[in-house]
């Protein structure tokens, strides 16, 4: 899970910070004739017992909580791909317009069905 991209959904405003492991790291800068040990400070968002909590008047969400918006996040990314197909397969509004109308006239479902198979090549998860 990332809570990076998972609090600002549950908490927009709230006040927190991400907690970092210090990693040694070899590079080489224009110049240095071997690699250098280098400290570097990486953030971590991925453990829920690294957030910093801050805020007084926010609570912090609890894991369960941040499990459920991680799953929701998961499924629309999921789905994004799902809705450009679908997206590519309906007919222009014109042409949905017109179904409907003729439709209502002759007593048929011509809209619906090709809503429905569109609907139903394209399964969102």
């Amino acid at each position: 899970m990332r809570y990076d991209e998972i609090l600002p959904r549950l908490v927009p405003n709230a006040n927190y910070e991400f907690g970092f492991v210090v990693e040694s790291r070899l590079s080489r800068l224009p110049g240095d004739s071997a690699p250098v040990a280098r400290d570097e400070q990486i953030k971590i968002y991925d453990e829920y017992d690294k957030i910093i909590w801050l805020d007084e008047i926010v609570e912090q969400p609890k894991l369960a909580e941040c499990e459920v918006e991680w799953a929701k996040i998961q499924r629309e990314r999921s789905n994004e791909g799902i809705d450009e197909k679908r997206r590519e397969g309906y007919l222009s509004y014109g042409e949905q317009f017109d179904m409907q109308y003729w439709d209502a006239i002759n007593d048929t479902t011509k809209w619906v069905a090709h809503i429905s198979r569109v609907k139903s090549d394209n399964p969102k998860l």
